[in-house]
Parts: structure tokens; C-alpha cells; sequence
């Protein structure tokens, strides 16, 4: 198969674990509250983004255990995925290589934190 997919990385958006360097002036609820609403803003336009380039999305999940979490606030058609790693960089080499082992020969990686 050749395809294209979208990958969106995301974290659970819980009070200390996201946007911790807004903190102060934020407290750790208003800015994991910030997260989560650019979260949905960046699933609502990579779905619509994949659905005219035709496209598959993925949303791929730290922690691990989040997935079904995170799933369940993405638009239809999202496949979740743990994020594995050490790190960032070695994250997103695992999710190409997944999007790879796939059959997509079209991966672009997403933040979550940059709504358009």
C-alpha cells in the first residue's frame, strides 16, 4: 500500500505534565486547560486537512496509557498509537517507522500545541 498519513504527537493534558514553562503565570490547571483546547483546535484541522489531501490520521500518545483517553477526544477516523521512545527525537523516529512498516510512504509528523 502507498498512502498518506497525518501523525498528530500529543500528550495527556493533565495539570503538570503540559505547558509546565507557562507556569507561573498560569497555574498548572489553566495551562493543561490551554493545552487541551489547542489539542482539539489541532485534531479539527488535521482532520479536515486529511480528509482533502486523503489522508490517514494517527494520534500518537504519551503516556502510553492514554491512548483510548486521547482517542476519544479525536474526530472519526484517528488510529491512536503509544508514543516509544527515550526521547522526543527517537519518538518520532518510531512513529515514521511504524507510518512506514504501514505502507504509508507520505508521514508527516503534527504537534499538538501549534493550533493553525
Amino acid at each position: 500500500m502507498s498512502g498518506r498519513v497525518i501523525v498528530v504527537f500529543a500528550k495527556r493534558p493533565a495539570p503538570g505534565a503540559v505547558k509546565t514553562r507557562m507556569c507561573p503565570p498560569l497555574a498548572p490547571d489553566q495551562a493543561a486547560a490551554l493545552y487541551a483546547a489547542m489539542l482539539d483546535d489541532v485534531l479539527a484541522t488535521t482532520a479536515s486537512a486529511a480528509a482533502a489531501a486523503r489522508a490517514e490520521t494517527w494520534i500518537a500518545v504519551h503516556p502510553a496509557r492514554a491512548v483510548g483517553e486521547l482517542i476519544a477526544r479525536c474526530p472519526p477516523g484517528f488510529h491512536g498509537l503509544p508514543q516509544r521512545g527515550a526521547d522526543l527525537a527517537e519518538r518520532m523516529e518510531v512513529a515514521v517507522a511504524s507510518a512506514a512498516a504501514a505502507g504509508f510512504d507520505r508521514i508527516l509528523l503534527r504537534g499538538s500545541d501549534n493550533p493553525a
